[in-house]
């Protein structure tokens, strides 16, 4: 199998609910990129109980340094700190030098997001919209400042979901000039992921026909304001991002 260069990765490491999984699908139609055999293989995560177990990194893709750049893959459990806790330290160890693309949307729709999806499980629970795990998900901030520890801010470029869903191409394109790649056109017809999941065995999973969307009430949407405020703040502040169209 051939040998992928330490630099020859790039990893859509999140944000969970912000549209990886389309946006994963339209970088991956560069012929120089090459697909991961399992999108969300989470290799570097530890409690991922979906994670692909493999030997080595490297036997996730079929990679052809004759027609490839760049090994991609897309694995949200990477920004679930603290429930995973070690994942930036892993890849430096594992010896890897990757390009990181982190997916942001407007935090309370993510957060709105992964409570449908938390909906399509009932054995899971009751949830409540605004659990811990679900809030620091949407610590954009936070989540970046553990790959911060180990890899430079020139190794991280940050997408908005908004921007992904009004012009993918132009989204696409961006990562292309940012990976070096020449540009090309993308098939945006499909749009992977949407309001469902996969469940175990691979299939389908999507929210019944009558089942409505939750909406923040005005207390829980204050509540969230509290609790993201100054992570959103700082989010903003370090990273050149508008926060105020998201009402911070």
């Amino acid at each position: 199998m051939a040998v992928i260069p330490s630099n020859g990765h790039s990893i859509i490491i999140g944000a969970m609910k912000s549209g990886t999984s389309s946006f994963y699908r339209y970088i991956s139609q560069h012929p120089q990129i090459c697909q991961a055999k399992v999108k969300e293989p989470e290799f570097f995560s530890e409690h991922q109980a979906h994670k692909h177990l493999c030997d080595k990194y490297s036997d996730l893709w079929e990679f052809d340094p004759d027609r490839h750049r760049i090994a991609l893959e897309a694995s949200t459990g990477y920004t679930k700190f603290p429930s995973e806790p070690n994942v930036p330290r892993n890849i430096f160890e594992y010896g890897l030098r990757p390009k990181m693309i982190y997916c942001v949307r407007n935090p309370f729709e993510r957060i709105i997001s992964q409570y449908e999806y938390s909906k399509l499980f009932p054995a899971w629970g009751p949830q409540d919209v605004l659990t811990e795990h679900a809030v620091s998900l949407s610590r954009y901030f936070l989540q970046l400042q553990q790959f911060r520890r180990y890899f430079p801010k020139e190794d991280l470029l940050i997408l908005d979901f908004a921007d992904i869903t009004r012009n993918p191409q132009a989204a696409a394109d961006r990562v292309f000039h940012w990976l070096r790649l020449s540009p090309i056109t993308i098939d945006t017809s499909i749009v992977y992921n949407k309001t469902g999941v996969t469940d175990e065995s691979g299939q389908s999973v999507n929210r019944a026909p009558d089942q409505k969307k939750h909406s923040l009430t005005s207390s829980e949407k204050e509540r969230a304001l509290t609790l993201l405020k100054d992570d959103m703040i700082a989010f903003g502040r370090e990273y050149a991002f508008d926060v105020a169209k998201w009402g911070f």
